[in-house]
């Protein structure tokens, strides 16, 4: 055995001494492999004649350089070099390097990806030189204050290309005729083409922004009825061929419209279930340029258009059923896909009492086994937004928009990017009074920071040609422009809206008050601070036209980083802890015990000032067998929130078969990982577990501070 750091033991393997030779070989000649074979031999010997169990790393490379040294001393010089690079690049390692050796900035950096694939590796490398452009690109002090994660650009690996952030993709545009690589597909004549056609334009349009895509299950829906009609005339020509083949007394008694009802029925069903089933495996399976799958979200309103509701249903039903199957993984079990996510309109027909609403109890139990899905309250978006507009990513909302004869528009509209405000940094910076004149002062000094990155941004994007970006410009995902039309019009009038993010209202307030944001002090200093930040959006917009809304930015890697920030200046956040965590936007802390009702109430006052992207989402454990509880929850999230979330976690044990809900959370080297309660195991590898890392599912090992975050969390439902 060789022990390694922390006292961990592993197997002596020889090849991997053997390995590093002739690399080191390689640097002056083609290796003379017998010769290195000797090598590794001859020190493999004298580990062992070290007589121990366990023979430390150090010994063992004492033993391979004194080797060297006397038997190939060239070797040994390169051998050398070779190790004080390694070294060097574990401690100090350059981007590129840390992509390669996959260092744990990489490795932890976003929940949705394995940075381990080689096609994950080169997405990776891909974003090195445009973060170098951008740098080049902004004003000094705007990079200085991302690199210092005081104001944060978030995704500035995409921002120096030509491409938006999170949209609502028009399907039903689009499916008028588009080009995919430069291929021409006409308006498909079935669902199940409708469903193939819109995963391979989604996959495509995932490699030409940057977040989120959005579409409206109704634009898929709309296409049942055209598989109705051709099945209708294939079966009635089906039936007057097997009629001319009876007597004319069989005839007699045969119940042509019966008979034809039952077999539509049945091969409308068939299509519906092949359409799904194509459309929800191509989305999970085939790579974007981004190097992983869509992030996609799925919205259904069951009332939006009465005509076409039942084939809504018929649709979101076979949805739901594909999704509570799961998909097949290669030890044969059935895993939680992560995407897409399906959002759920809460209105009078599918809330308690509606026509629906035996659709929402089936959701309900969908929610209970498999988090999905999310929940929309109508309520709330028509009061703030005057329209219900759906969310992209794990969040994002679009400013409402109306045309010059005062129609809302929804579809075909993006987003432009993000700036985060690290609050708890901006309220402690030469603050040691606890002053909200300072914090004010600070706050003003880098918002200008921040508006001055958004109107890059825009600037950016507004010289952006259709023919750019074809499939979602020129072909309807989200306008039907000429290819040599630019987007500056669409920029500076509202239809793309661009965000101002914010995180750590908790800990802003705490520091100045001594109070949580739900509490009286803190209360009026965090509705004080969201009614500024929304001040200055809406000045920002009066003198540029550019359509700016409040965020509360999910904070994947960025509640780490924005700890570090406050800890590494300040020697601990807002709150006075040294968490390596800050909390999102307005929320409860994760630790905070408080019920599931309550806390969808207290955050919906500050969801109602951060309309442009906000979740409210509650923990809770197992209710597969309590789904009563599951719609209590569903029926306050309708009436009360823009977006709720109902967060559990579902685990498989690929060591010994088993499989259910809360295996109990472990936290080992300040990262989260999932104990199997009959095996023991905690391999990441072994122990395959979904859970919510920030509004949407994920598979994978999070961040340290996005870790501690999880272990902290709280049920809000016993």
């Amino acid at each position: 055995m060789v022990v390694i750091k922390d006292n961990k033991e592993m197997p002596y393997d020889s090849n991997k001494i053997r390995r590093a030779i002739i690399q080191a070989a390689n640097q002056i000649k083609l290796p003379d492999f017998d010769f290195i074979d000797s090598l590794t031999n001859e020190i493999t010997t004298k580990v062992v004649m070290k007589g121990k169990n366990a023979v430390s790393n150090s010994e063992i490379e004492n033993i391979v350089m004194s080797v060297l040294y006397d038997k190939a001393p060239d070797i040994a010089r390169q051998y050398s070099n070779y190790k004080i690079d390694k070294e060097r690049a574990k401690k100090n390692p350059t981007e590129i390097e840390k992509v390669l050796y996959v260092n744990d900035d990489i490795k932890y950096e976003n929940g949705n990806k394995n940075p381990n694939l080689v096609h994950i590796k080169n997405a990776y490398l891909a974003e090195i030189p445009s973060k170098e452009m951008l740098k080049k690109l902004l004003p000094k002090d705007c990079w200085d204050v991302h690199e210092r994660s005081i104001v944060y650009f978030n995704d500035s690996a995409y921002s120096a290309r030509n491409l938006l952030n999170c949209c609502l993709w028009n399907l039903e545009d689009m499916f008028k005729g588009c080009a995919i690589n430069s291929t021409y597909i006409e308006t498909p004549k079935s669902f199940r083409t409708a469903c193939t056609v819109a995963s391979q334009a989604l996959t495509m349009a995932t490699s030409s922004q940057f977040g989120g895509i959005t579409i409206n299950l109704l634009h898929l829906a709309k296409f049942v009825d055209v598989s109705r009609k051709k099945i209708e005339t294939e079966v009635e020509e089906e039936i007057h061929l097997m009629l001319d083949n009876f007597y004319d007394n069989e005839k007699s008694n045969f119940d042509v419209e019966k008979v034809k009802t039952k077999m539509v029925n049945k091969r409308l069903r068939k299509e519906i279930e092949d359409g799904m089933q194509t459309f929800l495996y191509q989305t999970n399976t085939l790579c974007s340029g981004t190097g992983q799958a869509a992030f996609l979200s799925v919205g259904c309103w069951l009332s939006e258009d009465p005509k076409y509701s039942d084939d809504l249903i018929m649709v979101y039903k076979e949805l739901i059923k594909q999704r509570l199957k799961g998909m097949r993984q290669e030890d044969g079990t059935y895993a939680n896909p992560n995407f897409p996510k399906i959002l759920y309109v809460l209105d009078k027909d599918t809330m308690k009492g509606g026509k629906y609403y035996e659709i929402t109890k089936l959701s309900a139990k969908c929610s209970a086994q498999r988090l999905v899905p999310d929940y929309l309250g109508l309520k709330k978006h028509l009061k703030l937004k005057g329209v219900l507009t759906f969310p992209m990513g794990c969040r994002s909302l679009l400013n409402s928009y109306q045309d010059d004869n005062g129609n809302y528009i929804t579809w075909g509209r993006a987003n432009m990017g993000v700036q985060t405000l690290n609050l708890p940094y901006i309220a402690m910076e030469n603050n040691k009074k606890h002053s909200e004149e300072i914090l004010f002062k600070n706050l003003e000094h880098y918002l200008e920071i921040a508006q001055r990155d958004m109107l890059w941004r825009a600037n950016h994007i507004a010289k952006i040609k259709a023919k750019d970006n074809p499939l979602a410009l020129v072909y309807g995902g989200y306008l039907r422009l000429k290819p040599e039309d630019t987007l500056e019009k669409y920029v500076y009038s509202g239809y793309f809206t661009i965000s101002l993010g914010y995180a750590g209202l908790r800990e802003a307030v705490y520091y100045i008050t001594g109070e949580d944001q739900f509490h009286k002090k803190g209360n009026k200093l965090a509705h004080k601070i969201l009614d500024f930040l929304n001040k200055k959006n809406d000045e920002l917009r009066e003198k540029t036209g550019i359509a700016a809304g409040l965020y509360g930015t999910p904070m994947e890697t960025g509640v780490e980083k924005f700890a570090k920030a406050c800890i590494r200046d300040f020697g601990q956040i807002g709150d006075g802890t040294q968490n390596l965590y800050i909390t999102n936007s307005y929320h409860h802390h994760v630790s905070d015990k408080v019920d599931a009702f309550t806390k969808l109430i207290d955050e919906a006052q500050f969801s109602d000032k951060t309309s442009s992207g906000s979740i409210s989402y509650v923990e809770v454990p197992n209710l597969s067998n309590n789904i009563d509880a599951m719609l209590e929850i569903i029926e306050c999230i309708g009436e009360n929130c823009l977006y709720g979330e109902v967060n559990s976690e579902v685990s498989h044990c690929k060591t010994c078969g088993f499989s259910r809900h809360d295996f109990k959370k472990v936290l080992i080297d300040n990262r989260v990982f999932w104990k199997c309660p009959k095996c023991g195991e905690t391999n990441p590898n072994k122990v395959l577990t979904s859970y919510r890392i920030c509004g949407y599912i994920s598979n994978y090992t999070p961040n340290k501070g996005r870790s501690q975050d999880i272990y902290n969390r709280v049920k809000h439902l016993n």
